[in-house]
């Protein structure tokens, strides 16, 4: 086990140990295999030893909330650090994280470009290795709108991409909360910069029914669908509009 890796690199006291214990399989999942996982605990541990109590309480109170990630709304709440609890990292617990993320990055698919901007340090480890597979259902049971909505949804930003597809990967399951949460160009996360903002959209309203749309843009329900129609032919057919489409519609409708 990864714990005997870790007596032969270094030999944590008492206190430690406690820590490292929760962090062993986490390490090793994140970053395919023991092996790999020593070379980043070489790299991390030797400025754990020189911890205080106030970072080890940081730093098991971080994994502890790593593990109960299940979803991406789960994951921008912690990003902002706007739960129960306000994770402040000191320089020794930030600079873990550093490592770790540098590390991390090496084991993000080829494919994609500019993750940096996906993720906040180390956030997704857990949550991208341990979980890479994903269904549409589990996404229309976080906007809690049914799948028939959710297909329009898929066909409005992305055309055929997602016809007949069940299953998504990790990087497609962020691409499409990236569609629907985020009205820019880009259409990336940038949880270092705006997390705690995407936290604040998730209290108010992340799914608009026409009613609510009308509101939010100040307007009358008529004189709504009217202007919209005209631009947007689809718009009819969507009962239900995610946040980043009531932005735009918002712009449009001055």
């Amino acid at each position: 086990m990864l714990g005997r890796i870790i007596d032969e690199i270094y030999h944590p006291d008492a206190l430690l140990q406690e820590n490292l214990d929760v962090a062993e399989g986490v390490m090793s999942s994140i970053f395919g295999g023991q092996d790999n996982a020593k070379k980043v605990f070489e790299k991390i541990l030797p400025v754990i030893n020189s911890f205080t109590d106030q970072d080890n309480s940081i730093l098991i109170n971080t994994l502890e909330k790593f593990k109960k990630i299940e979803s991406f709304f789960d994951l921008i709440r912690f990003a902002a650090n706007l739960d129960s609890e306000t994770i402040e990292f000191t320089p020794r617990v930030r600079k873990v994280f550093e490592i770790f993320y540098a590390n991390f990055k090496h084991h993000i698919p080829a494919n994609v470009n500019d993750y940096s901007n996906v993720l906040i340090p180390g956030v997704l480890g857990e949550f991208v290795h341990s979980k890479k597979i994903f269904s549409i259902k589990e996404i229309t049971d976080e906007f809690d709108v049914d799948q028939r909505t959710f297909l329009k949804w898929l066909q409005w930003f992305f055309g055929d991409k997602f016809n007949r597809r069940k299953k998504l990967t990790v990087i497609e399951y962020i691409e499409i909360h990236a569609a629907m949460l985020i009205y820019d160009k880009k259409r990336k996360f940038n949880f270092e910069k705006y997390a705690e903002t995407y936290f604040k959209q998730l209290l108010e309203r992340v799914v608009f029914r026409k009613r609510d749309l009308a509101e939010f843009i100040e307007t009358d329900l008529k004189t709504l669908t009217k202007n919209l129609t005209k631009r947007y032919p689809g718009y009819p057919h969507i009962d239900k509009i995610p946040w980043s489409l009531a932005k735009e519609f918002k712009k449009v409708m001055g």
